[in-house]
Parts: structure tokens; C-alpha cells; sequence
């Protein structure tokens, strides 16, 4: 498709064809005619298939709005146009968003994880106490009355605490005064 910006005829390059676009666009701006006199006269003289070369302004060359892209004419007239702060702001959320929802997931991770070790470990230190309950409760709840002070020596041994407190105060005043009273 050809530049509808550039009037020039011939095949001129798209930035000779730009300079043009830009020179009328300064002057319709400036509110002075697209071309000096001297210029048409010099396009009537122009030979054909050549291009025409425009005499920067006085003020030196304004640039023209960019053109607009295919969807940004999807836009309605009513709706304002997005500031460049307003795209920053959205590009930090759109950026922001997919970092915290990283570091919740992560977050969730690291705390699942945990509580799964202290499963484990509850799980597993509840197995030691029952093989331990397994084999010190037959030392502890049997004896023989013949060798009393032995035995009640040895299930203090495998007691801890308040228990083991309880248990020699209950061998001594109740369990060794029944079993030797019936020898």
C-alpha cells in the first residue's frame, strides 16, 4: 500500500517520503500553507520519477504523531486514552501477581512440609514408646517374692518421674509387706 501521507511523485525512499509527511504536519500545526511558493514552482519543474526535497523550516522539523496501530482504533471515542504511569502500574501488577502467588505456593510448601516432619516424627517416636511399653511393662508389673529388692530395683530402673516415685513408695508400703506376709 502506498504512503497516503506522502503527495510526491516517484519512487521516493520511505524517509525522504517521511520528511515530507512531517514538513506538512509542522505547518498545518503552524497554521501556514503546506508549501512555500518557491516549492511549487520547483515540483511543476520537477521531472518525473524524481524526488522532491523540501526546505526544512525556520524552526527546525517537528515530528508528526505516530500513526495508529490496527487495535488501537478498537478503542470507543468515549474512553480516555491510558497514560504511560497507568501501563507501568499494570505491568507491576501483572508482574507482581505472579511473584506472590510463587511465594504463597512456596510458603504453603515450606509449611506443609513441616507439618508433615512433625507427623513423622510424632508418628515414630509413638512406635518407640510402644516397643519400650512392651517390653518394660512385664519387668515392671511382675516379681518374684523371693527376690523383691531385686526386682523392684530393676523396674525403677526403666521409671522416670513422678511414677517412679509412686511406684517405690506403693513397693515398699503395700506390694513387699502382702508378698512376704504369705511365706
Amino acid at each position: 500500500m502506498a504512503n497516503p501521507t506522502s503527495r510526491t511523485r516517484g519512487t521516493g525512499s520511505p524517509g525522504r517520503r517521511t520528511m515530507t509527511a512531517a514538513a506538512r504536519a509542522a505547518a498545518k500545526r503552524a497554521g501556514r500553507p503546506a508549501r512555500p511558493e518557491g516549492a511549487a514552482r520547483r515540483e511543476e519543474e520537477a521531472v518525473p520519477g524524481r524526488t522532491l526535497l523540501v526546505e526544512p523550516p525556520a524552526g527546525g522539523w517537528e515530528d508528526p504523531p505516530e500513526p495508529a496501530h490496527e487495535h488501537e482504533h478498537e478503542h470507543f471515542e468515549d474512553e480516555p486514552e491510558e497514560s504511560a504511569p497507568s501501563r507501568r502500574v499494570r505491568r507491576s501488577v501483572l508482574t507482581a501477581v505472579p511473584v506472590l502467588v510463587l511465594v504463597a505456593a512456596l510458603v504453603l510448601a515450606a509449611v506443609l512440609g513441616w507439618q508433615y516432619r512433625q507427623g513423622r516424627q510424632a508418628e515414630q517416636a509413638r512406635g518407640e514408646a510402644l516397643a519400650a511399653a512392651r517390653e518394660a511393662a512385664p519387668v515392671v508389673l511382675s516379681y518374684d517374692y523371693r527376690h523383691l529388692d531385686r526386682d523392684f530395683a530393676r523396674a525403677r530402673a526403666l521409671l522416670t518421674g513422678y511414677f517412679r516415685d509412686q511406684y517405690g513408695r506403693t513397693t515398699k508400703t503395700v506390694v513387699a509387706p502382702t508378698a512376704t506376709c504369705f511365706q
